[in-house]
């Protein structure tokens, strides 16, 4: 008799071995309620005096820039994909989605991707250096044409 369940083979994630912050819904409410309180700081500074108001709303600007994104600054690319592979590891590409033929596609297609993405990367190494190359040679004729001496009418 088998007794294993469906929720048996769901994923279980264990919240301690990775920083979460707060839930979404939390991180949401603070952000409506950040930019509640930033427009009536900004306006109350601005009745006061244009000069606190510009003050205030240049310090609520660099705070609102620094916290709007989920995670904090600098979590964007790799990190925020590893951040949700840790989170959700069901929606990896590595399962199969049961038909064979789609999997076979999906894993050449990856693999073509990747590496149009690597030869595109040397390109642009290559681009880099030849751009370098021709600023350097260029650098170099006109030290040369610099250095040479000026003759012709000075000579009687």
């Amino acid at each position: 008799m088998n007794t294993s369940s469906q929720a048996d083979h769901q994923p279980v994630y264990d919240h301690s071995s990775h920083d979460m912050g707060p839930p979404v819904s939390v991180q949401v409410l603070s952000i409506i309620g950040f930019g509640v309180f930033s427009i009536v700081g900004v306006s109350l500074a601005f009745s006061e005096n244009w000069i606190a108001g510009i003050v205030v709303a240049a310090i609520v600007t660099g705070t609102w820039a620094s916290t709007r994104t989920f995670g904090g600054k600098g979590f964007t690319g790799r990190k925020r994909a590893k951040k949700v592979a840790a989170v959700a590891p069901h929606l990896s590409n590595d399962k199969s989605s049961g038909n064979a033929s789609f999997d076979a596609y999906r894993a050449d297609m990856i693999a073509r991707l990747e590496q149009e993405s690597r030869d595109f990367d040397d390109f642009l190494v290559r681009l880099r250096e030849a751009r370098d190359a021709s600023e350097f040679d260029q650098y170099l004729d006109d030290r040369a044409k610099a250095a040479k001496p000026v003759s012709g009418s000075d000579a009687s």
